[in-house]
């Protein structure tokens, strides 16, 4: 609750839809974002953005004119596991699109275009929800994508509040709070979750799986060395490979090996999971 004393009013915390967030944000978005230019909110595109191959838009994208690079722009009523990966898929497609998005944004001009598509720096990421869990705040320090983190709260009497999250005591509390033990293995028995998000994060080399009608088809020992990497950068316990494959063996999802797999530049053999 925030008290205006001026005008002896409390203003409690109110929910808002995911609509009215985003309309609040680019309503106001200069005032917000100073040091951006919106570009378009609900912006459309087209290919295989998420793991599936699913189209989709993005929340808000715009423009940093100081370091020339695309900003992707996400939201949420409140926290998401996914909206990390979410925000990652939408950002490696404008990557792997840029000069084909530069093209078709009309509210640049021809020279911001030109040193975009020169620099070709990786787009910026922006998360927005009612708050963020410790796994979101502990993966956006570490993945190599910059990705700044804000929390709003909406009030009565029409104030909005919004803060980004620094690498401060803010965050430092929050992280002692649950200490990494907490997780420990208690992750096997949402495994194929967690190869869901590997997969997510870019973690597992492109070269040895590939994704086909909602089905992984992955070498294991890549998709372990993967999981592996995952769970040494959040210091945390994982499983031996032994003990990894026959948790995913023992799940529901588990459809069986393969040999002779033809992946992108390679053939081996691979495990398959149904991922949906």
């Amino acid at each position: 609750m925030i008290f205006d004393i001026e005008k002896k009013l409390k203003n409690e915390e109110l929910e808002i839809s995911e609509k009215k967030l985003q309309d609040i944000i680019v309503e106001n978005f200069n005032l917000f974002f100073p040091k951006l230019k919106i570009i378009k909110s609900e912006y459309s595109i087209k290919g295989n953005v998420r793991l599936f191959g699913m189209s989709g838009r993005i929340d808000i994208l715009a423009f940093n004119p100081i370091e020339h690079n695309l900003v992707v722009i996400e939201l949420k009523k409140e926290h998401s596991k996914n909206i990390i990966i979410q925000a990652i898929d939408y950002s490696d497609f404008v990557e792997e699109n840029l000069e084909l998005i530069i093209s078709r944004i009309n509210e640049l001009t021809f020279k911001e275009k030109k040193i975009i598509l020169q620099l070709s720096n990786p787009p910026k990421i922006i998360l927005i929800a009612n708050s963020f869990h410790h796994p979101t705040i502990r993966r956006a320090k570490r993945l190599s994508n910059e990705i700044s983190l804000f929390e709003y709260k909406y009030y009565s009497n029409e104030l909005f509040q919004l803060e980004e999250i620094r690498d401060n005591t803010k965050i430092r509390e929050r992280l002692e709070n649950v200490s990494s033990s907490s997780e420990s293995l208690n992750h096997v028995p949402k495994i194929i979750e967690i190869i869901k998000t590997i997969i997510g994060l870019g973690l597992l080399n492109e070269r040895y799986y590939k994704i086909e009608s909602g089905k992984l088809i992955a070498n294991q020992t890549h998709l372990f060395k993967s999981y592996e990497k995952y769970y040494k950068e959040k210091e945390m316990d994982f499983l031996s490979k032994i003990d990894f494959v026959k948790s995913i063996k023992k799940s529901k999802k588990y459809i069986g090996n393969i040999k002779g797999v033809r992946y992108k530049n390679n053939s081996t053999s691979g495990i398959v999971i149904n991922l949906t």
